[in-house]
């Protein structure tokens, strides 16, 4: 899990940390599932991921995909921005 911001709605126009970029590397290049992307704005969301290969992934992804994930710095109900937009596999972004 790190925190960032959804790129897909967020133009990636500003600085991003040495370390963002490095996790958004890893994750790209080691093909991990982008099970949730948490958040009440698009500017500051939580990425969960997860190896697919990793025994009991498929459950891990729906359990994570289906938390009620309240967003820790105003307690209200986040959305996911990645509900329905990643399949998990080999064609993960």
């Amino acid at each position: 899990m790190f925190e960032d911001r959804f790129t897909r709605l967020v133009p990636d126009l500003e600085w991003a940390p040495e370390g963002i970029l490095t996790l958004r590397e890893y994750v790209r290049k080691n093909n991990y599932c982008l099970a949730a992307a948490f958040g009440d704005s698009p500017y500051r969301v939580d990425f969960y991921y997860v190896r697919p290969d990793f025994p009991d992934a498929a459950d891990i992804i729906t359990r994570i995909r289906t938390l009620d994930y309240v967003w820790v710095y105003t307690g209200r109900r986040s959305v996911n921005f990645a509900a329905d937009i990643y399949p998990c596999g080999p064609k993960d972004p």
